[in-house]
């Protein structure tokens, strides 16, 4: 699929598919966008992807991504301050939309890579991008597992919720907020290839990390199975603005190779 194949054989060397390959091949048609089986007999199965690349940007595809995991992080927090599990669920999901977009992403950039005249019909000048935005995207599919566990912190918690003083909560959702501000900007200045985004980028994270490093240091006295709770999702929260920062990196990059107030190329 990645590869950009358009039908796919599976076959059994023995003859007779098993009960597991066949299972395993439907659960990939559910998680893979575009995906359907055309053909099956006991040897075989044929399945064919329909994906028209000329349907998407890669931009678009980085933006709704990033979406993706900005939701799902919102809704994780949301059930983690209010002990919501049913949010927490919609939030785990969410994770397997998040995964479609990510691979759709790589099968994408990869036949593009094979094809220069595909790489201008995905909204591509050049084939020069598509190892950034490989980055970029797999960045933005680890920002979504962080939100994941978040969802999962709440569903194993006691009281699906964490044992601290609204206050402390406040000040958790508000921290969140910033790294879903800088996610969203770090993509914005790939997609625009806005040098001075990426500049708003790392003044942004600096604040993020002051911000956690206040916040460790003031929580409140608590038992140590929920200050390791909190722990984690501070952490989680902050290697998300981590990503974001490396995503800024990739757009310092691809907007320094084009004419700007800050370059001009001869």
């Amino acid at each position: 699929y990645v590869l950009g194949r358009r039908v796919i054989y599976v076959e059994s060397a023995d003859g007779t598919l098993d009960s597991e390959t066949i299972n395993a091949v439907y659960r990939a048609e559910t998680q893979l966008m575009g995906l359907g089986v055309i053909e099956e007999t006991p040897e075989r199965i044929a399945i064919r992807c329909s994906v028209d690349p000329e349907d998407f940007t890669l931009d678009n595809l980085l933006e709704r991504l990033e979406n993706t995991g900005s939701t799902m992080r919102t809704e994780a927090m949301k059930a983690l301050a209010h002990g919501n599990p049913d949010l927490a669920e919609r939030a785990l999901n969410r994770e397997r939309q998040a995964n479609k977009i990510f691979v759709l992403l790589l099968r994408l950039i990869f036949t593009a890579y094979q094809n220069p005249n595909l790489a201008r019909a995905i909204g591509l000048e050049s084939g020069f991008p598509l190892i950034g935005y490989r980055s970029v995207a797999k960045n933005l599919e680890l920002t979504a597992d962080h939100a994941q566990e978040i969802a999962e912190i709440c569903l194993n918690a006691e009281g699906h919720t964490l044992d601290i003083d609204a206050s402390t909560m406040r000040q958790i959702r508000e921290f969140t907020d910033s790294v879903d501000e800088i996610t969203a900007l770090a993509v914005r200045s790939v997609v625009e290839r806005d040098y001075d985004q990426t500049i708003e980028v790392r003044q942004m994270f600096r604040e993020i990390r002051d911000t956690e490093r206040e916040l460790l240091e003031n929580i409140p006295e608590m038992s140590n199975s929920t200050l390791l709770e909190v722990r984690e999702v501070l952490v989680g929260l902050r290697q998300t603005a981590e990503y974001a920062v490396r995503n800024a990196e990739i757009a310092a990059n691809l907007a320094l190779n084009e004419d700007s107030n800050h370059v001009t190329i001869d």
